[in-house]
């Protein structure tokens, strides 16, 4: 695949820098794959490492949660608050976030539940958030209430863990 050849010769090259090595950082940290979504969305998706990679991390955890390949990735698209899927709110603590030990089985399924209600088109693109699907009350994760992705990423990045666990990475 052509764009993986473009980014390896990249980083190859010794001029290539700390921003470059960020984007791959990023890349393996918050992990998705091809496997489950389209080449569009994984470039999109590197895109989005390349914009931010220098930044905020809370500001980078917001993008990459409602990413189009990662929606994909851990079957956020299409969740239902009603009967969430838990994978995405469990990899964002244990795997991005937190790492083990950090969180506990409800603070997951409430997490679900507030990330609830996203789909993502991974041909075009495109994002949304359908409010049917969504909350309908707020939810307490880490004992703060947490309505959408926004209070979830925020209570992660408040988390006593998450700067040990992403500094250790």
């Amino acid at each position: 695949w052509a764009p993986t050849k473009w980014w390896v010769d990249v980083l190859r090259d010794e001029g290539a820098g700390l921003h470059e090595k960020l984007v791959w950082f990023w890349h393996g940290h918050l992990t998705s794959s091809i496997g489950k979504t389209s080449h569009a969305a994984m470039l999109s998706q590197h895109e989005r490492f390349r914009r931010l990679a220098r930044g905020n991390f809370r500001d980078l955890l917001r993008e990459i949660t409602t990413d189009v390949a990662m929606l994909h990735w851990l079957d956020g698209s299409g969740s239902d608050a009603a009967s969430p899927n838990e994978n995405h709110a469990r990899e964002l603590f244990e795997l991005f976030a937190l790492g083990r030990g950090a969180y506990d089985e409800r603070d997951v399924r409430e997490a679900a539940t507030a990330m609830a209600g996203w789909w993502a088109d991974a041909e075009t693109l495109e994002v949304g958030f359908d409010a049917g699907a969504g909350p309908r009350r707020a939810t307490r994760v880490f004992g703060r209430r947490c309505r959408d992705v926004d209070d979830v990423v925020d209570a992660a990045c408040d988390h006593p863990a998450c700067a040990p666990h992403v500094a250790g990475r």
